[in-house]
């Protein structure tokens, strides 16, 4: 059976450092990590964020989740994205629900300031704050869709 992990985290709060750490620690179950940022890196391996092109990034990341959940390859899989509110959560956890794979949230979160500082997008610490309170809002649903919640601290 296939196991997910959907990161659920504002930016700077280590999901990505997180996603890569439970590759070395499920290395044997080579996880495959997918990651709107993976959108963005041209052919010479250069990441170039464009704002304007972040719906078409998202868009992206969803078509390779779920290639991966239709494939064989892929047994394990990590969704490295901010997944922010109910409405980015969703569609990851419905997904792998209909194609009978065991779905976690984990949630990864740090100080506000520290995130500011160490964000890769130089996204403002409002906005981090903005990110943070959506993702509280999001209890609710993920309490009355049963999803399982782990929280995980991003500031190492």
């Amino acid at each position: 059976m296939k196991r997910v992990i959907v990161l659920q985290g504002f930016s700077g709060s280590g999901k990505t450092h997180f996603a890569k750490s439970l590759c070395k620690t499920h290395a044997k179950d080579h996880p495959r990590v997918i990651s709107v940022d993976d959108f963005f890196i041209d052919l010479n391996g250069e990441y170039r964020f464009e704002p304007s092109r972040l719906g078409e990034a998202h868009a992206w990341t969803f078509y390779e989740y779920l290639l991966a959940l239709q494939g064989t390859a892929d047994d394990f899989i990590i969704v490295d994205n901010t997944n922010a509110d109910a409405c980015e959560l969703s569609p990851y956890m419905l997904a792998a629900a209909a194609y009978y794979a065991t779905a976690t949230i984990v949630r990864v979160s740090c100080d506000l300031e520290i995130a500011a500082k160490r964000t890769t997008h130089n996204v403002p610490t409002n906005a981090i704050s903005r990110q943070a309170a959506r993702i509280r809002e999001s209890n609710d649903v993920i309490a009355r869709r049963g999803w399982e919640l782990h929280f995980v601290n991003g500031e190492k």
